[in-house]
């Protein structure tokens, strides 16, 4: 005679006690459940980790003589993920410089120009320094080397 196959584990037979099949399915899919969301509320802390950068970038600049002052203009970009606060502006190695506190939304660009009461001799090329702080503190900064025009 052949044997008989033993029944699923959770089959409940009327000669074993046990869990019902209803209760184990149910206990089984929530155990699955509370895995899943554990499992995605770590990979989506870890994510939004990971695509937090603050980036300051110095799109376009120029330095243009007039008289003996000159005017410095400036476009500074956020190519980064996250608000960031324009700190400062100046040209290296020269008494140009601003300070300001403006906000620029990423993906957002921010544009100005200034006076500087500074004779700077037309074709030299000198260093536009930006600076900016990120939401959670810190600093970030961009260069550009800009020449003087007319």
């Amino acid at each position: 005679m052949p044997e008989i196959p033993k029944p699923p584990i959770f089959f409940v037979s009327r000669t074993r006690k046990g869990l019902s099949y209803t209760i184990s399915v149910v206990l089984i899919t929530i155990i699955a459940l509370c895995l899943l969301a554990i499992v995605f509320n770590f990979g989506n802390t870890f994510l939004q980790s990971q695509s937090r950068n603050p980036k300051v970038t110095v799109i376009d600049a120029g330095i243009v003589k007039l008289g003996s002052s000159v005017i410095v203009k400036y476009s500074v970009g956020n190519t980064g993920s996250e608000q960031i606060t324009l700190t400062s502006v100046r040209v290296e190695g020269t008494t140009c410089s601003q300070s300001l506190s403006v906000s620029i939304p990423p993906g957002q660009r921010y544009s100005s120009s200034f006076l500087c009461t500074a004779n700077l001799p037309i074709g030299n090329k000198y260093i536009l320094r930006v600076e900016a702080a990120p939401v959670d503190g810190g600093r970030l900064g961009d260069a550009v080397w800009v020449r003087v025009e007319v």
